[in-house]
This record gives structure tokens, C-alpha cells and sequence, in this order.
């Protein structure tokens, strides 16, 4: 039982880590995918890469919608930091080896 909480904590500790180098690399490389349209009625958005950088943000006339969703960058953040948690744990549930019950390491 033990062995399983360990790996647990092993998976969520690798998994936070990296959400936060997914988080500051968003800082400085446009990886967050984000719909952009001119701020006219009836826009029609266009999708691309933007960055999460609050100081080479989009001017204002621009619409922008992270993730299709928000136009709020803190929630932007709060979504990077989950969807690449969530991601990196199911990604490790699937690619660490199963241990044999009774089995140590």
C-alpha cells in the first residue's frame, strides 16, 4: 500500500512540475492556442498561438479568447496550469510499468 502512495506522490510531484515549466515557457513562447478577431460586431475569430505574457498582449482593438473560452488572463492561466496537469497524470498512469501486488521496489 505504501509503494502505491509513493508512486502517487511521485506522479502528481512530476506532473506539477510540469505544469509549472508549461506555465513560464507560455510566458515566453506562443504555445496556448487562442482565437483573435478585430473588435467589430459579428466578429469572425481566427485561430493561432499567442502567449500568456500580460506585456506583449494583444492591443485592444484585437478580441482575443484564450483556449476558445476566456478573454481573461488569469483564467487563462488557471486552465494551462489543470489541462497540463491532468495531461501529465493520465499520460504517466499509462507509460509507468504496473507493479505485481506484493512486489517492492
Amino acid at each position: 500500500m505504501a509503494v502505491k502512495e509513493m508512486n502517487l506522490s511521485k506522479k502528481v510531484g512530476d506532473s506539477l512540475v510540469i505544469s509549472s515549466i508549461v506555465l513560464l515557457s507560455s510566458l515566453l513562447i506562443p504555445i496556448i492556442p487562442c482565437r483573435v478577431s478585430p473588435a467589430v460586431p459579428n466578429p469572425l475569430f481566427s485561430w493561432k498561438f499567442c502567449t500568456l505574457n500580460p506585456d506583449s498582449a494583444i492591443p485592444r482593438t484585437y478580441l482575443t479568447e484564450y483556449f476558445g473560452y476566456t478573454q481573461s488572463l488569469s483564467d487563462a492561466f488557471f486552465m494551462t496550469v489543470i489541462f497540463t496537469f491532468i495531461a501529465s497524470m493520465i499520460l504517466f498512469h499509462y507509460a509507468m510499468p504496473k507493479r505485481k501486488r506484493g512486489e517492492r521496489r
